[in-house]
């Protein structure tokens, strides 16, 4: 049970479990102190230091709370607008580009072209191209974690706030086309993929740049 018996007792400490259990930012990021009122014998409770990143996070979890309550009335759409009425736990934002995994070796016969591959979720789900990232070293890694990708997505577009990477997995059925006078060889072959989520939405814009340029597990 909780040391704090007040609303705004109990509001600062969950918020500073959360500050110390999920950092956004770096270390030597901007911080604001956040101090409630109305603690516990008048006293007012302990100060929560919060990252920027923290911030943007909360201030969308409101909104998406605020939304989820609108699409709950009679005349809503019933969806929760914090699954983005998926169903599943999520990083609090909208999938807005993908990092995934390109098998040069398997779908040009080239070892070399093997690498990171970052879409836009738009162009992901209609087959389009991308743009490579080399991942730092001698050898593209298919086993980079989101901690060493996230620096290098981050770099391609100018997000203006926080982006978290979650490792997932996608699936090639086959090559070529599967029809009488065609080639194809088929799959299956699974390669790593990770949604890249934008913990303030709507406030990134994508930068063009030349080719070959967080649970996250």
């Amino acid at each position: 049970m909780s040391a704090y018996n007040s609303p705004a007792d109990e509001l600062a400490e969950m918020l500073a479990r959360f500050a110390e259990e999920y950092p956004t930012d770096g270390d030597d990021a901007e911080t604001f102190t956040l101090q409630l009122d109305g603690g516990r014998h008048g006293a007012p409770p302990p100060a929560v230091t919060l990252q920027a990143g923290q911030l943007a996070w909360l201030t969308q979890l409101v909104e998406r709370e605020l939304a989820t309550a609108r699409n709950a009335h009679c005349d809503g759409n019933g969806q929760c607008a914090h699954c983005e009425a998926t169903g599943s736990a999520r990083p609090t934002g909208p999938v807005t580009h993908v990092a995934a995994w390109f098998p040069g070796d398997l779908l040009t016969d080239d070892p070399d072209q093997c690498g990171w591959e970052l879409l836009t979720i738009r162009s992901w789900e209609a087959g389009g191209s991308a743009q490579t990232l080399v991942y730092p070293g001698d050898t593209p890694d298919p086993d980079a974690t989101a901690e060493q990708l996230l620096p290098l997505v981050a770099e391609r577009f100018e997000f203006h706030g926080p982006i978290r990477l979650t490792r997932s997995t996608y699936t090639i059925e086959g090559i070529g086309r599967n029809e009488p006078g065609y080639q194809w060889t088929p799959g299956p072959w699974t390669y790593p993929v990770y949604e890249v989520t934008s913990l303030v939405p709507h406030q990134h814009t994508s930068a063009q740049a030349p080719a070959n340029q967080t649970d996250p597990k």
